[in-house]
C-alpha cells in the first residue's frame, strides 16, 4: 500500500477554503489527477454520498467509485473508492485553523494487485507530485 501527503499553508480562514475544495464544478481545477466525472456530479457532500470520477495518473487511467467516509464542515473530507483492477483508494483532506490562515493537508492511500513492486513505487513518487500540484493549484485558485 503507498501513502502521501501533502500540506501547504494559506492566508485565507478555514471556511474560505472548504468552500473552493467542496466547490465540484471547480474541484478540477485544483485537483491534478480528476479528468472528468462520471455520471452526475453530487449535489451535496455528506457521509455515504456516492460519486464517480476518472482519474489519471502516470498517464493512465481509471474510473474510481468513490463513498464519502467522513464530512465534516470545514474540517474534513475523507473518501475511499475503488476502481478497474482491484485498485482500492483513500483520499483525505484535513483543514487545522493556523492564525489568520489555514493548514491544508491532501493524503492518499492507494492498493490493488497491480500495485506491487517497482510500479508502487513509481506511482507513489508520481503521487507526491499530483498531490503537491494540487495544492499549489489550489493556493492559486484561492488567490484569484
Amino acid at each position: 500500500m503507498g501513502h502521501v501527503e501533502a500540506t501547504a499553508n494559506v492566508p485565507f480562514p478555514p471556511e474560505k477554503v472548504w468552500s473552493a475544495i467542496t466547490n465540484l464544478e471547480d474541484y478540477g481545477k485544483w485537483m491534478s489527477i480528476h479528468t472528468k466525472w462520471k455520471g452526475d456530479i453530487p449535489a451535496k457532500l455528506e457521509k455515504g454520498t456516492q460519486y464517480s470520477e476518472v482519474i489519471t495518473m502516470m498517464g493512465m487511467a481509471n474510473v474510481i467509485t468513490w463513498t464519502v467516509e467522513q464530512f465534516e464542515e470545514n474540517k474534513t473530507w475523507v473518501s475511499s473508492g475503488s476502481g478497474m483492477a482491484g485498485v482500492t483508494t483513500t483520499t483525505s483532506i484535513h483543514l487545522t485553523p493556523d492564525g489568520d490562515g489555514t493548514k491544508i493537508s491532501i493524503g492518499s492511500e492507494f492498493s490493488g494487485n497491480i500495485i506491487k513492486g517497482p510500479l508502487a513505487k513509481a506511482i507513489e513518487k508520481a503521487a507526491v507530485k499530483d498531490l503537491e500540484k494540487s495544492v499549489q493549484s489550489l493556493t492559486e485558485l484561492l488567490n484569484a
